[in-house]
């Protein structure tokens, strides 16, 4: 038996086939070598290199079975011309054509499914087989070719599943306690999300310690305490925080903010955005609230990502127009002198780490540069530390933290910001079809509303520089123009006949009152535009009455958050006192408050979060107080009054509702008594965009039976880029040692 074995191994080695896999091989590794030495050397593009290496790995089992015919049909003799023609006709009978064609339908299919297995992974720009890496990690070589080995921290994973996204596009938000143990981070869910905490010490050790809602845009910007103890975090604009170790939630700030930041937390403080997008500092035992003084001079500026430095008396800050936090300044701020001054152009979220660097977030990157904590200098270059994370510039948030020795973890990514596609303005019918309108504007497109006739459609434009503009798109002509040029002006409505446009000016940006307050506009752009409400408060208009007579408003402001009815004259100007619309306990409403008029102006139907979750309640109007009622439904958003008197649309996550109902016999003065409200059913799913700045995300029109609504692209709203996420999975990165990577990638200067 062993003999009959080696004979058999004696004629393989003899045979043509042994000679073609061992010459193959040995050609294709050659090719194989000058393919990745030489191409990169004439920056070849990546497909060449792909492409040969695909031809060679096709080749090989063609070459095989052309050894494999050769030897059927000579059987390893040699043929000459001396050969008689019966010897001739003999060798050719060896392999029959029925068999040749078996061989060769069976050599295709294999090539084929071989082709067909292998091509996702050698074009796969994130498979292993690349030959090139991706531009990220190409910068990442660059920046660590000029560290010792020794000076480079330990990278790992860390897989936390799939997380989603939430409203701001953001898959996660981490934070690491400050001596490494606990990682804390978000999963998110329709409407809301879930923190958890990861013990680092421990394998498996994974416990959810609370739930927040998105029924703002204040929602997560999870952080430790310098303790560790605590974990702090937003709840619908309610800043709270739990122990790490789980239990109870307590509220820190019942004050609902309206402003998406960072904050620092001390064991007794907290330095938070409030008021007017200005600092304050909260004193947690005493209930104590001080402003930081200074801010009123900025006007046109909101103040972010406050961090305070180890002497405890001076704060690093965001500043930086509204909506366009990735273009701020970092700025640093006495707290017992009130002076201040600009640290760093261009830099935002920045923290301050022991090895005496600031770090800072530019071009959704992690960027370092040397400071003297003595005097306040910076002392050595700007230097890229970490190439490509995950972050959100308008609000200035970004997917990394750092532990206090020298562990960082952070989520590989870019800008959803930046990156994401323009969203458009969409016609959808009932059952979701969607058309999209072509609007030809660079902006950012929000706050829909759609004109009485259907034919128009108004809505604000946000440029890149945080200015905003009222648009309207004529759905006869298919054009769109601009009818606003103040650079302020947004949340348009339309007069009962659509002739006008009253709109909120300046308030936002804490204007002058000559510029601030609402305004009226000709729809169709003659005339200049004309003042209706002054005064530096915000306004922000909801309806105007059938007959003209009366605009209803909501004012967002801490001393007098609320509905408010104001009389109006014949051409549009407020003409009397306003009176307040008590609908909401506890001052519940908030920027998505949603209110709305039915077409009837017989009821009201707005959001609250009096209950803790964002909840449609209806109320007869306007004698408000005679009845309430409320749609069971968690994150119920954007309610919207279809024009046959028996149905109610609203909005939760990314799904569309609708409600029937009937009313009940009217009273003796011929107000309503009583509405039946059927159970939601969904009408379809379409993914849109709603937070403080693009609410009203979309509007009915009930001559057409359609909704115009903000739709987003398929972009980092719905789906990561494939270059920075190839699947649903989120993975950090975990370094340590970083501080010691950090002291040699950026020295200081020398002097």
């Amino acid at each position: 038996m062993v003999k009959k074995m080696s004979n058999k191994w004696g004629k393989f080695k003899q045979s043509t086939l042994a000679r073609i896999v061992i010459g193959y091989s040995l050609v294709a590794w050659i090719l194989i070598q000058l393919i990745e030495a030489v191409l990169p050397t004439f920056e070849a593009p990546l497909w060449v290199a792909q492409t040969l290496t695909f031809l060679l790995i096709l080749g090989f089992p063609l070459a095989l079975v052309a050894g494999w015919l050769i030897e059927k049909i000579y059987d390893g003799s040699e043929f000459n011309e001396n050969d008689t023609q019966a010897e001739t006709s003999t060798l050719a009978r060896k392999i029959s054509y029925k068999k040749l064609f078996g061989v060769g339908i069976g050599v295709f299919s294999v090539v084929c499914l071989f082709g067909f297995y292998m091509v996702p992974f050698i074009f796969d720009k994130d498979s292993p087989i690349n030959l090139q890496p991706r531009k990220n990690e190409r910068q990442e070589n660059s920046l660590f070719s000029q560290l010792d080995d020794r000076a480079r921290g330990v990278r790992s994973l860390i897989n936390l599943g799939n997380t989603s996204l939430n409203d701001w596009g953001l898959r996660t938000e981490i934070a690491l306690s400050s001596n490494g143990r606990y990682l804390a981070y978000t999963s998110n869910k329709e409407g809301e999300s879930e923190i958890f905490a990861k013990d680092l010490w421990y394998e498996n050790s994974v416990s959810k310690l609370a739930d927040y809602s998105w029924s703002t845009d204040v929602h997560g910007v999870i952080f430790f305490d310098e303790d560790g103890e605590w974990l702090y975090f937003f709840d619908a604009g309610i800043l709270k925080r739990v122990r790490v170790e789980g239990g109870s939630v307590q509220v820190i700030i019942d004050e609902q903010l309206n402003m998406t930041s960072g904050y620092f937390a001390t064991e007794d403080s907290v330095i938070y955005t409030g008021a007017e997008n200005m600092l304050y500092r909260i004193s947690i035992n005493e209930r104590t609230t001080k402003q930081l003084t200074f801010f009123d001079t900025e006007e046109t500026k909101i103040y972010r990502w406050p961090y305070l430095l180890p002497d405890n008396k001076n704060i690093l800050m965001t500043a930086a127009k509204l909506g366009a936090t990735f273009e701020g300044d970092t700025l640093i701020y006495d707290l017992e002198t009130n002076e201040h001054s600009t640290l760093l152009y261009g830099a935002y979220n920045a923290r301050y780490i022991k090895t005496g660097h600031i770090v800072f977030m530019r071009d959704s990157s992690l960027w370092a540069v040397p400071f003297d904590l003595e005097t306040h200098k910076i002392i050595g270059n700007e230097e890229v530390v970490v190439v490509g994370i995950h972050s959100q510039g308008q609000v200035g948030a970004a997917s990394y933290s750092f532990s206090g020795n020298g562990t960082l973890v952070y989520l590989k990514g870019s800008d959803t910001y930046a990156g994401a596609e323009a969203t458009n303005i969409s016609w959808i019918n009932r059952t979701g079809i969607s058309e999209p309108l072509n609007i030809q504007n660079s902006g950012r497109l929000s706050q829909v509303r759609v004109s009485p006739s259907g034919t128009k459609i108004a809505f604000s434009v946000f440029d890149t520089t945080s200015s905003s503009d009222i648009w309207i798109w004529d759905e006869d002509r298919k054009t769109s123009r601009r009818i606003t040029f103040s650079g302020l002006a947004q949340y348009p409505i339309w007069s009962s006949k659509g002739d006008y446009i009253v709109y909120q000016n300046g308030g936002s940006f804490r204007s002058s009152e000559e510029n601030s307050g609402l305004w009226v506009v000709s729809a169709d752009g003659t005339g200049q535009p004309i003042q209706a409400l002054s005064g530096e408060n915000l306004y922000n208009p909801v309806s105007i009455s059938l007959d003209d007579k009366e605009l209803l408003v909501f004012s967002p402001e801490s001393d007098g958050r609320g509905l408010y009815r104001y009389p109006l004259s014949n051409d549009f100007i407020v003409d009397g006192a306003a009176t307040k619309v008590e609908i909401s306990a506890f001052d519940g409403l908030n920027n998505y408050h949603g209110t709305a008029i039915s077409p009837d102006e017989k009821w009201l139907a707005y959001v609250s979060y009096e209950t803790g979750v964002a909840q449609i309640y209806v109320r007869p109007y306007p004698d408000v107080e005679s009845g309430k009622w409320q749609i069971s439904y968690p994150n119920a958003l954007s309610p919207l009054w279809g024009d046959n008197g028996e149905s109610l649309f609203f909005w939760s996550g990314s799904e569309q509702y609708q409600v029937e109902y009937t009313v009940g016999p009217e009273r003796a003065d011929g107000s309503s008594g009583f509405i039946d409200l059927g159970q939601p059913e969904l009408m379809f799913s379409v993914s849109g965009l709603q937070n403080g700045l693009t609410l009203p995300a979309w509007d009915y029109s009930a001559q057409l039976d359609k909704f115009a609504m903000l739709e987003t692209g398929s972009s980092e709203k719905n789906t990561e880029s494939e270059d920075e996420f190839g699947s649903a999975q989120t993975e950090l990165y975990i370094v340590e040692g970083w501080f010691n990577e950090i002291t040699n990638l950026v020295p200081k200067r020398v002097d």
